[in-house]
């Protein structure tokens, strides 16, 4: 009787220990999970500052290419990190790689209208390229930057309704009572719900937006 009571003791112990153990990878899964939700969710709000930038520094080099100077302004590359590695909801795995692909096609505009612009003024200071070809190229790279320029616009908007998505997705996926994952897999936002919350996110960036420039414009009037 001793020897089952002490085998029976062991064993359930062991039992409780697999249980405890499954119980807190399940845990560690969901919060690597939910961290991952909400980097992505700052990425976003990164994203928008790093667009308007680049645009800012694009249109900028459009009006200097107008009066047949060159521009020295550099274009900052999209941060782009594997998130959706630690994503736990196929729904949002989706939504979050295509808009990388995005992110991705145009950090290749990014970096190619950097090259572009380096070479185009490196011919123009070596004094070896002819005057009307240095022009020629002025105005290729123009025309390239306003396409750029609006490929920028068309990603702000992408990245308005990506953040709405993750936005309404972190208000759905509380942690799972005992840490089980299936309502974690089963969310799904509909379309709808992403609509109503980009409006509230435009609105909250393009007050934002506005008071950065009013203090701006305050500090240099002082």
């Amino acid at each position: 009787n001793a020897a089952f009571a002490a085998f029976l003791g062991s064993f359930s112990a062991f039992l409780l220990g697999i249980v405890a153990y499954d119980y807190t990878k399940r845990r560690e899964r969901w919060k690597l999970h939910h961290d991952a939700v909400v980097k992505s969710e700052r990425l976003m709000n990164r994203h928008l500052n790093q667009i308007s930038g680049n645009i800012f520094l694009l249109k900028g080099a459009l009006e200097v290419y107008a009066k047949g100077a060159f521009s020295e302004n550099v274009l900052i590359q999209l941060e782009s990190p594997e998130i959706s590695l630690d994503l736990h909801n196929l729904e949002i795995v989706n939504v979050y790689e295509d808009y990388q692909s995005l992110v991705e096609k145009v950090n290749h505009d990014l970096a190619s209208w950097n090259r572009s612009n380096d070479r185009l003024f490196d011919a123009a200071l070596s004094g070896r390229v002819p005057v009307a070809d240095i022009d020629v190229n002025r105005k290729h790279l123009a025309e390239r930057t306003q396409e750029i320029i609006n490929h920028l616009e068309d990603l702000m908007e992408e990245t308005y309704t990506t953040g709405a998505y993750v936005r309404e997705f972190i208000k759905a996926d509380k942690r799972p009572k005992f840490a089980y994952l299936k309502s974690t897999l089963d969310i799904h936002i509909s379309p709808e719900d992403v609509s109503k919350e980009r409006k509230k996110f435009v609105k909250e960036s393009e007050e934002t937006m506005k008071k950065d420039r009013e203090g701006r414009l305050k500090k240099y009037q002082k």
